[in-house]
């Protein structure tokens, strides 16, 4: 099959993203080369870290990238959450090389970074896959609920479910002031991996080891990742209800995908739980961050 449209859309995705950030620098009376570093670098690793990542995960574990080129051309075999951690890195890497704080640098680039991973979900009606399962009941076989791949079969459209939740943190989260460097990237994390780790479950193909799915894992961690880095700035009983309600959270996640496979109830019921608890989980590291945000600002 030919890519060629995915990637055009694909790319001017990641053109206007990038767009976002610049002016988000300059919004901020950052320079010109201090900014276009930071967003050089966050597309470079972006893209090196979407690449990687699958490599990592899919093909080391069996030994099966031998021989296979570094590049690909297929739109599957690259992963969202490497691209989510390249960009992180990259982007603090550019701040580092322009003396800016990463905190303060992540900030800034959220907004854009959230816009191009919303537009590039978008894209992926044109890459066949990162879709759901078949559907076979033609009262649903309808765009935007679902999508025809390459034989004319009906597929749910999760990557439209993922672009709408990634919006929804975007529009949130755009006009947050936070008060400490990094809480709004932090937010932003947060959220977005909460609604990755529903919408993974409902791809038919994702990453795997074994029945496990990597990316939702990956997602776990980074909401646990910005708990702790909130946890530094918490006091009192807070520091102990707020991780035993993220993990209680994990717990069920983990409980209700055994449940998709092994009890007999309706599949949406198991959904909505799945979302109440990675809702709870959320709340818990939100509250976090935001009595972080109470407390004095150490001087610099």
């Amino acid at each position: 099959m030919e890519y060629g449209t995915y990637y055009l859309c694909a790319g001017l995705s990641v053109l206007a993203g990038c767009a976002a950030a610049a002016m988000g620098f300059k919004k901020h009376g950052i320079g010109a080369k201090a900014a276009g570093l930071c967003v050089l670098c966050a597309f470079v690793f972006g893209t090196l870290g979407a690449r990687v990542y699958y490599i990592v995960c899919y093909h080391l574990p069996g030994a099966g990238m031998m021989g296979r080129p570094f590049v690909s051309d297929k739109p599957y075999e690259y992963a969202a959450c490497g691209a989510v951690l390249g960009v992180m890195a990259g982007c603090a890497f550019g701040a580092r090389l322009s003396f800016l704080r990463a905190g303060k640098a992540l900030d800034i680039l959220a907004p854009g970074a959230l816009a191009a991973l919303a537009l590039e979900r978008v894209s992926e009606v044109f890459a066949d896959s990162a879709w759901g399962v078949e559907i076979m009941d033609e009262r649903w076989q309808f765009f935007p609920i679902a999508v025809r791949d390459a034989y004319g079969d009906y597929y749910g459209a999760v990557n439209l479910l993922e672009a709408t939740l990634t919006l929804a943190v975007l529009f949130v989260f755009l006009r947050m002031r936070p008060r400490r460097d990094g809480a709004r990237f932090a937010l932003s994390l947060l959220w977005w991996s909460m609604g990755q780790i529903l919408c993974e479950s409902l791809r038919d193909e994702t990453l795997r080891w074994g029945f496990v799915r990597v990316q939702q894992v990956q997602c776990a961690v980074f909401g646990a990742a910005v708990l702790l880095w909130a946890l530094k700035h918490v006091r009192g009983m807070a520091r102990v209800n707020l991780p035993g309600v993220y993990l209680a959270g994990v717990g069920a996640v983990v409980a209700l995908e055994f449940a998709l496979d092994k009890l007999s109830w309706p599949g949406w019921l198991d959904y909505a739980l799945m979302a109440l608890a990675l809702l709870c989980m959320g709340a818990a590291v939100h509250a976090a961050v935001r009595a972080g945000e109470r407390q004095p600002v150490p001087r610099e």
